[in-house]
C-alpha cells in the first residue's frame, strides 16, 4: 500500500467515525446546547425491571399497573416492561439498531433473522433403526430475555442544582452465559414538565435500582464538561452544605433525614490502636482519625423512576436519587463488599 492511499483511507476512516460520533451525539443534541446543564455523561448499566428481581441485586417497587398493551396471546405478568418491549421490536413498531447510539438501523427482516433459529432434530425407528432428520424452527421466546442494556446520559442542571437522566436505547440481553445485546431499541423521550403518571397512555411505572451493578465512574464518557464541572466534589457539596434532603441507607424511601453535620461524620472513621511497651508493659492508647475524600469515591447507586408510554411504545426514566458507594474491607484491608454511604433526593 503506497503512503498516499493509507492517508486517503486514513482520513476517510477519520471522517467515518467523526459522522459516527456525530449521529451520536445529535440523540441528545438539546442538552448539550442547553445553557443551564454544565456537565452530561453516557454510559451503560444492565437492569431487568422485572418484580420479580426483588433481591440482594435490584430492587423493583411497581408503583402502576394501569392496563395490558400487549396485542398478542403471550404475556408474562412479571416482565411487563421486558415483554413490551421487545414484543415491539419484533412487530416493527419501534427502530431498531446495532449500537447503543442509534448510529446505524436495522430492518425489521434482520430483527425477524436475529432472533429466529434453526435445530436440526435427530431420532431413530426403533423397529427398523432408521435415522430420521427433522428440521425445526423457532423464535426466541420473552421469557428467554433475562435484562435490559440501559443506554443513558446523566446530567447536572445548574439552575435547579438536580441530577438528572434520560434513557437513550435499550438492548434486550438473552438469558445465556456471557450473552450479548440482541439490538438497540430506540427510546430518547424526555420526561415532560407537566408528566401525569395517571395518564391513560402510561401503562405501567415503577421505582427501581440496582444494588449489584453501581454505575462506574471510570466507564462514563463526558460528553459535555463546563468549567471543568467536578462528579466526585459535586455530589460531596450537595450533601456536606444540604443542598438536597440527605436521607440514610435503611432502604430508599425508608431511611431518616440526616443533618449536614451526620453526614460529614460518614468522610470520617474514628480508630482506636492500642500498644504495648515490651519493657514496661505499659498499655498506650492511640485515637486515630481517617478522612475520607470525595475523590475516593467512584461508583453511583442511581435510585429512578420508570414508566412505559402506551402510546409511544417507550420507557422513560426520572432520577429520584443518588448513593454514592464505598468500599468496605476487612481488618486486612481485603475488600469484602459495598454499601451507599447515603442517598441525596432530588424529589
Amino acid at each position: 500500500m503506497t503512503k498516499r492511499l493509507f492517508l486517503i483511507r486514513l482520513f476517510l476512516c477519520s471522517i467515518l467515525s467523526f459522522s459516527i460520533a456525530q449521529i451520536s451525539l445529535a440523540q441528545y443534541n438539546d442538552l448539550l446546547d442547553n445553557s443551564n446543564i454544565s456537565w452530561l455523561a453516557e454510559f451503560t448499566s444492565d437492569q431487568s425491571l422485572s418484580i420479580q428481581a426483588n433481591s440482594s441485586e435490584e430492587i423493583v417497587k411497581l408503583t402502576k399497573l394501569y392496563d395490558d398493551p400487549s396485542n398478542t396471546d403471550y404475556f408474562n405478568r412479571s416482565n411487563w416492561v421486558l415483554d413490551w418491549v421487545y414484543q415491539s421490536a419484533i412487530h416493527g413498531d419501534v427502530k431498531c439498531f446495532t449500537d447503543p447510539g442509534l448510529t446505524q438501523s436495522i430492518s425489521h427482516s434482520e430483527i425477524l433473522n436475529m432472533v429466529s433459529y434453526i435445530d436440526t432434530v435427530t431420532t431413530f425407528d426403533p423397529a427398523t433403526f432408521e435415522e430420521q432428520i427433522t428440521i425445526v424452527r423457532g423464535s426466541v421466546n420473552p421469557d428467554d430475555i433475562k435484562s435490559f442494556r440501559l443506554n443513558q446520559v446523566i446530567f447536572y442542571n445548574k439552575k435547579t442544582k438536580n441530577f438528572e437522566t434520560r434513557l437513550i436505547s435499550v438492548a434486550p440481553i438473552l438469558d445465556t452465559p456471557n450473552s450479548k445485546p440482541l439490538f438497540w431499541i430506540k427510546m430518547n423521550e424526555a420526561i415532560s414538565k407537566n408528566f401525569d403518571i395517571h395518564s391513560p397512555d402510561i401503562s405501567w411505572g415503577a421505582l427501581a435500582y440496582s444494588k449489584a451493578n453501581p454505575v462506574e465512574f471510570n466507564f462514563m464518557e463526558v460528553r459535555k464538561n463546563e468549567n471543568n464541572f467536578d462528579l466526585e466534589k459535586r455530589i460531596y457539596e450537595q450533601a456536606i452544605n444540604n443542598e438536597k434532603q440527605i436521607e440514610s441507607t435503611e432502604g430508599y424511601g425508608c431511611g431518616t433525614l440526616l443533618l449536614p453535620k451526620e453526614v460529614s461524620n460518614l468522610y470520617t472513621s474514628i480508630d482506636t490502636v492500642i500498644t504495648f511497651n515490651p519493657d514496661t508493659y505499659e498499655e498506650t492508647i492511640q485515637i486515630i482519625k481517617n478522612d475520607m475524600k470525595p475523590e475516593e469515591v467512584s461508583q453511583l447507586r442511581l435510585v429512578q423512576e420508570w414508566y412505559y408510554n402506551t402510546e409511544s411504545k417507550k420507557l422513560i426514566n426520572r432520577l429520584k436519587a443518588i448513593a454514592p458507594m464505598v468500599n468496605v474491607t476487612d481488618e486486612n484491608g481485603v475488600f469484602k463488599y459495598r454499601k451507599p454511604m447515603y442517598y441525596i433526593r432530588y424529589d
